[in-house]
């Protein structure tokens, strides 16, 4: 009869390593100290990805996310698998979850197995966009700007129902509360107020830390609670829109930059 250990191990990121004959990896959490993306290859196969901005290797004061659980999502690495951890940095990465040790002729658990053969095609992964104001303009009121947009192939399913992340730069003064609202669309139905005179437009720029720390927001913004899905060939744009009622500067010889990054769940059909 299999057992199950506690597999919490730190590994170096772009070094091959490979599973023994009798033992495999459940990974149900991981984090980095990678400020890039972080891809997880298991025999050939990429598989989900990570950044160390929202999955770091610890949950400290600076950044109060740690580890990304993975929840139903796990990543699976069989017996006699080779993987690596891809990144275009170097750096560590940290995998939390089962190490199954495997009794004389058992072979992997049948759930186990079955994740296995689609965790190429369903996994966690994130997206992220951004835009600048050239020529060291101004950010009038009333004006938004599409920071990011998404259009999945037919194939592809897009579901956001986790971290969400915004953050704007190079303002001539630091932003508050009431000055930046973000704007979610699908095929340009906005998720969000009508009218100005229900109330500032957009989820408010503050809500969603884009490292929750001591120094800014502890709680992350999280659509756990309300998923937005996007299917193959529609529409997802996200709008960061001026709030304040007067324009916002750019601090001396800069140029405004607004950016976007949110957790998806990426579905692909076979």
């Amino acid at each position: 009869m299999a057992k199950i250990y506690p597999l919490d191990k730190v590994l170096s990121a772009n070094v091959t390593y490979e599973t023994e004959r009798d033992r495999y990896y459940v990974i149900k959490k991981i984090g980095t100290n990678i400020a890039d993306a972080v891809i997880p290859r298991i025999a050939g196969t990429p598989t989900t990805k990570i950044h160390g901005d929202f999955a770091p290797l610890h949950k400290t004061t600076s950044n109060f996310l740690g580890p990304l659980d993975l929840g139903l999502k796990t990543i699976i690495i069989p017996p006699e698998r080779k993987f690596v951890f891809e990144s275009a940095t170097a750096g560590k990465v940290r995998i939390i979850g089962d190490l199954v040790v495997l009794a004389p002729g058992e072979g992997i658990f049948g759930e186990h197995l079955s994740r296995f053969g689609i965790q190429d095609r369903d996994y966690i992964t994130y997206v992220e966009g951004s835009f600048t104001i050239g020529g060291g303009a101004s950010w009038p009121a009333g004006i938004e700007f599409t920071v990011f947009s998404l259009t999945p192939p037919i194939i592809e399913e897009y579901i956001f129902k986790s971290y969400v992340f915004a953050r704007v730069l190079n303002t001539s003064a630091p932003l508050s509360e009431g000055q930046v609202g973000v704007r979610f669309f699908l095929n340009d139905i906005p998720f969000d107020i009508l009218s100005a005179d229900a109330g500032p437009f957009g989820i408010d720029l503050l809500s969603m830390p884009w490292i929750p720390a001591g120094t800014t927001e502890l709680t992350p913004f999280s659509l756990e609670n309300y998923p937005i899905v996007v299917p193959g060939g529609h529409i997802f744009t996200v709008k960061f829109v001026n709030i304040s009622g007067a324009a916002i500067a750019p601090a001396t010889g800069q140029n405004i930059i607004m950016q976007f990054r949110a957790i998806a769940h990426l579905i692909r059909k076979a």
